[in-house]
């Protein structure tokens, strides 16, 4: 994030970074320590996105050109808590709109193992019924 002066002392421009690859470009827009860390003091309460549980498996496809995606997280990047399955593996049939020749995936995303062959990373919990 680079932060610009401006005319008036108290107020600065966030400019993010953008990283960009064949696929298009990735920005992170906010980071609270990384905010601190240049004595920015605010705690932002809301933003509007879309809700996806933490540790559940999710990916992206857009379907128009110069789509823009924006996603919060809860936690910081941690490597060593990353996980990841090959995005269209047959047996989850998510029902992915492209084909893999069609979709703009990177080269490390077209290489992880589908589901069955991983640890059990994933669990599922079914709900318990309280009426028994």
């Amino acid at each position: 994030m680079k932060i610009v002066k401006t005319a008036i002392p108290d107020i600065k421009l966030l400019k993010p970074v953008r990283h960009v690859d064949s696929r298009g470009f990735f920005s992170k827009v906010f980071k609270e320590s990384g905010q601190r860390e240049r004595g920015i003091e605010i705690h932002f309460v809301r933003d509007n996105h879309s809700f996806i549980p933490e540790e559940f498996a999710h990916g992206h496809c857009t379907l128009k050109p110069n789509t823009e995606f924006s996603h919060k997280v809860s936690v910081y990047f941690s490597p060593g808590h990353d996980r990841r399955l090959l995005w269209n593996d047959p047996t989850l049939d998510v029902g992915c709109p492209v084909s893999a020749d069609e979709a703009l995936v990177s080269d490390r995303d077209r290489k992880h193992p589908v589901l069955s062959s991983l640890p059990g990373y994933f669990r599922y919990e079914p709900p318990s019924n309280p009426q028994g």
